[in-house]
């Protein structure tokens, strides 16, 4: 299954029969999320080697110094192209360091690191670890601050310094994320707070502050009643609705029970769905 220049097929870089490989094919064809030339997770590793090949290589060009062994590049750029295309040539890496503007490579080199990197033809074969890699292209810990590389590791970069680096990098993308976070969070406060601040306003028990709170409009009606000075209206012994304590006198006579407890109804409803949604929203704790 070798291709030329002692490139290997795509079915053995994934460790699987050329039969499996075809019955995979088949599956992604008939998948309506598949989109073809669609690369995976561990290719993309192979995209951000690339990338911060191009970064390195244009820093060197323009700082004017040395571009690095020559067969360091060489492998690295086989050892990425081979990962992301599944096969690897001569004329691929040629034509990938003319991309990156390098010079042009000797011709028996690629062909050896061609050779040895195509020469595994079972299992997944796996991109250069960043330390590796580091260490044939020599990149330095100044160049890798300079041209904002990520992944690809300082050769003059101890284990203890390169763990610290880690670990401060990891700690300030989380206080990153957090502070995003916060920020939201802030804005809406938590049940906890929010019963507290109510308790305080209307000079109730938390616990009462509770129970009112799982009662839809029960706290804009007593926010109402508090600004009127007036008393909690007396509820319906059947339906446990609060009425009004003054019935509206009509032409006829007065409303009877039933009717002011309809009015009740439709005065709750007229309540806008935010003041509703609000206490609601944190009293279940939902974002």
């Amino acid at each position: 299954m070798s291709g030329p220049n002692g490139s290997v097929s795509r079915a053995f870089v994934a460790g699987k029969t050329p039969k499996a490989f075809a019955r995979r094919q088949a599956r992604k064809a008939h998948n309506p999320n598949y989109r073809p030339g669609k690369l995976d997770g561990w290719q993309m590793n192979a995209v951000q080697r690339r990338k911060e090949l191009d970064q390195l290589a244009r820093l060197r060009r323009r700082n004017g110094t040395d571009m690095g062994p020559e067969s360091g590049w060489i492998e690295v750029i086989a050892n990425y192209l081979r990962v992301r295309n599944g096969q690897v040539s001569a004329k691929d890496v040629a034509a990938e360091a003319a991309w990156l503007g390098l010079p042009r490579f000797d011709a028996q080199l690629v062909d050896d690191a061609v050779s040895h990197i195509a020469r595994a033809a079972w299992g997944r074969y796996r991109l250069y670890s960043p330390k590796l890699a580091g260490d044939k292209l020599r990149l330095t810990s100044e160049e890798r601050r300079a041209a904002g590389i990520e992944k690809i590791e300082a050769i003059d970069e101890s284990r203890a310094d390169r763990r610290r680096r880690l670990d401060r990098e990891r700690k300030q993308a989380s206080r990153s994320g957090e502070g995003v976070d916060a920020s939201a969070a802030k804005s809406v406060p938590s049940k906890a707070e929010h019963i507290a601040n109510l308790s305080r306003e209307f000079r109730r028990s938390p616990a009462t502050i509770y129970r009112w709170l799982k009662v839809p409009g029960r706290i804009e009606e007593e926010r109402s009643i508090a600004a009127g000075g007036g008393a909690p209206s007396p509820k319906d012994e059947k339906s446990g609705v609060r009425m009004s304590m003054l019935p509206t006198v009509v032409s006829g006579g007065q409303k009877n029970s039933h009717e002011i407890e309809e009015c009740e109804i439709s005065r709750r409803r007229s309540i806008s769905p935010s003041e509703k949604s609000e206490h609601t929203k944190i009293l279940t704790g939902a974002a």
